[in-house]
């Protein structure tokens, strides 16, 4: 697994939040969702990566595991 993945997952179950919940907040699938924290696939643009952080209230280092969440 690719270290953000796990840090997505993490920043997500911090916050509290499904990814049903964060896809419906960003408008794209639960299925994009789920493959971003397992890594497979493409991972977030950086205007996703900008809303993931504001969404979770964190930085996009600690996203993609340059500092700790």
């Amino acid at each position: 697994m690719k270290e953000y993945a796990e840090c997505l997952r993490k920043a997500r179950d911090n916050a509290e939040l499904t990814q049903v919940d964060v896809a419906k907040i960003l408008g794209v699938s639960q299925y994009a969702v789920c493959k971003w924290e397992r890594g497979e696939g493409a991972a977030p643009t950086i205007a996703r990566l900008i809303q993931l952080a504001d969404l979770y209230d964190t930085s996009i280092d600690a996203l993609v595991g340059r500092t700790k969440t």
